[in-house]
C-alpha cells in the first residue's frame, strides 16, 4: 500500500527507504488547533505521542486504542445521515468509500467539511503507532489532499512513534514546504524544533555522540533546519574530532548576529588546534566495489551464507532488499519480523516490511542484528538492494573512486 504524495514537492533524497536512527522516545507536537473548528462533541487533542502504544481515549477507540470493529449492515449505513454514514465507514475501515463521501460532501456544501476533516484527524491521531490502520486511512486521504499540513504532521508523529527519525524529518520538510501561510510554516517549524530537542537528548543519553552527529548531519540538509541546529552540529563535530566540518559551519554562522560571537570564539580556538582529523586515518580494510553510473555496488553476505549486491546509498538510513531478492533468502533463512513502516522513496511514499537479519558481513567486518526493509518498489535487477546508513554509520568510510574501493574503519562510541 502506498501513501500517494503528489509531485508538488520532491524530497531530494536518493532512494530513501530511510528509517533513521532506531530509538525510543516521547515526542510532543505543537499543532494548529485553529485551522478548523472541531465538532463540538468530538474535540481531539493532537499534542502527545505515546511511543509504546497508540494514543488512547479518542474518537472511535476502545481502551486498547484500536478502532471499534462492530459491523454495521450496509442497508443501515445507506440510510444514515451523511456524517454518521461517514463515521460508520471509517469504523468499518472502508476508507476509500469514506473519502468518496467526503469529496461529495465538499462539493455539495464545503461548510460541512471541517467536521469531517476533524474526524479524520482524530482517527489518525488515535492510530499513530498502528501502521496498518494509520497507513490505510492516510493513503486514502492523501489521494485527494496530499498537502494537508496537519495530516503531514500526524504522519511525522507516526514515523517518530515508530522510531523512524529520518523519515519523520523528511515529512516535517514536506509539511514545511507545503505550508499555505506563514502561520502554518511557523507551526511546522515549532513542532520540528520540539522533535529535534527530544531526539537530541534521547540519542545522546542512550546511543552516544556519534549517532547524534549522524542525526544532525542529516537534518542539516533540510530547509526546515535552523542555524541553531547547525550550531549544535558544529559543537558535536568538535567533540568527535571532525574539526573541518566545525570550521565550515562556524564560518557560515559568523553572518548570523545571534551566533556570530560564539562562532568567532570557536574559530579562534580551532585555528590553534592541530588535532589530526579522523578523515586522515589508516583504514582497517578496503573492499572492492563496482561502478554503476555515478553510484557504486558492494557485495555483502547475509546470515553467513547468501551474497547480495547492494548499492551504496548514504541517503538511505536503513539497508533495503527488493521483494524478489528477499523471497529467495527467506525460503532458506529465518528472518525476524519487526513490523511495517512508512518510507519516503524516489517514487513517493510507500509502506515496507522491516526484518532483522542474523548478520550482515562487509569484508571481514560482521554486523549482527541488522535491520533491513523489504520494498516491492526496487525493480532494478542489477543489484539486490541498498546499503544504508544503519550499517555504514558503524564505520568511518571512504569511497575511493580511483581505486574502486570502499575503505572502512570501525567506529567506536565515545
Amino acid at each position: 500500500m502506498s501513501l500517494k504524495l503528489k509531485p508538488k514537492f520532491v524530497f531530494g533524497f536518493t532512494l530513501g527507504a530511510t528509517i533513521g536512527l532506531v530509538v525510543g522516545m516521547n515526542i510532543e507536537l505543537i499543532t494548529n488547533p485553529q485551522r478548523s473548528s472541531p465538532d463540538a462533541t468530538h474535540t481531539e487533542t493532537l499534542s502527545s505521542i505515546d511511543t509504546i502504544s497508540p494514543i488512547k481515549g479518542h474518537i472511535g477507540s476502545t481502551d486498547s486504542g484500536r478502532l471499534k470493529a462492530t459491523p454495521a449492515p450496509e442497508h443501515l449505513i445507506a440510510e444514515l445521515p451523511s456524517f454518521e454514514k461517514f463515521r460508520a465507514l471509517i469504523s468499518e475501515q472502508k476508507f476509500d468509500q469514506a473519502m468518496l463521501l467526503y469529496n461529495a460532501t465538499e462539493l455539495e456544501d464545503s461548510n460541512l467539511i471541517p467536521r469531517y476533516r476533524n474526524y479524520v484527524l482524530a482517527t489518525l491521531n488515535t492510530h499513530v503507532g498502528n501502521s496498518d490502520i494509520f497507513a490505510a486511512l492516510a493513503n486514502s486521504y492523501l489521494d485527494s489532499y496530499y498537502d494537508d499540513v496537519d495530516v503531514l504532521m500526524l504522519i511525522a508523529a507516526h514515523e517518530a512513534s515508530q522510531n523512524h527519525l529520518q523519515e519523520a524529518s523528511q515529512t516535517f520538510e514536506f509539511a514545511f514546504q507545503s505550508a499555505h501561510s506563514d502561520r502554518e510554516q511557523r507551526d511546522v517549524q515549532g513542532s520540528f524544533n520540539t522533535f529535534v530537542l527530544s531526539s537530541d537528548s534521547h540519542i545522546e543519553d542512550n546511543f552516544g555522540v556519534n549517532q547524534l552527529y549522524d542525526f544532525y548531519s542529516y537534518i542539516n540538509n533540510l530547509s526546515v533546519s535552523t542555524n541553531a541546529h547547525k550550531l549544535r552540529l558544529a559543537q558535536i563535530s568538535i567533540v568527535i574530532g571532525y574539526e573541518d566540518v566545525a570550521l565550515t559551519i562556524f564560518s557560515d554562522l559568523i553572518n548570523d548576529t545571534r551566533y556570530a560571537e560564539t562562532a568567532k570564539q570557536a574559530l579562534s580556538k580551532l585555528s590553534s588546534n592541530n588535532t589530526p582529523q579522523p578523515h586522515d586515518q589508516n583504514w582497517e580494510q578496503s573492499i572492492s566495489i563496482s561502478a554503476r553510473g555515478s553510484s557504486y555496488i558492494v557485495d555483502a553476505v547475509l546470515n553467513g551464507s547468501d551474497t547480495v549486491s547492494l548499492l551504496l546509498d548514504t541517503g538511505a538510513s536503513i539497508t533495503t532488499l527488493s521483494l524478489n531478492q528477499f523471497t529467495q533468502l527467506s525460503s532458506n533463512y529465518q528472518f525476524e519480523y519487526v513490523g511495517e513502516g512508512i518510507f519516503n522513496t524516489a517514487g513517493g511514499t510507500t509502506t515496507g516490511k522491516i526484518y532483522r537479519a542474523e548478520s550482515l558481513q562487509l569484508g571481514d567486518f560482521v554486523v549482527t542484528g541488522s535491520k533491513i526493509v523489504v520494498l516491492d518498489t526496487l525493480e532494478d535487477d542489477s543489484f539486490s538492494g541498498l546499503l544504508g546508513m544503519n550499517i555504514l554509520s558503524k564505520f568511518h568510510f571512504q569511497i575511493n573512486q580511483d581505486q574502486n574501493t570502499l575503505n572502512l574503519k570501525r567506529r567506536h562510541s565515545k
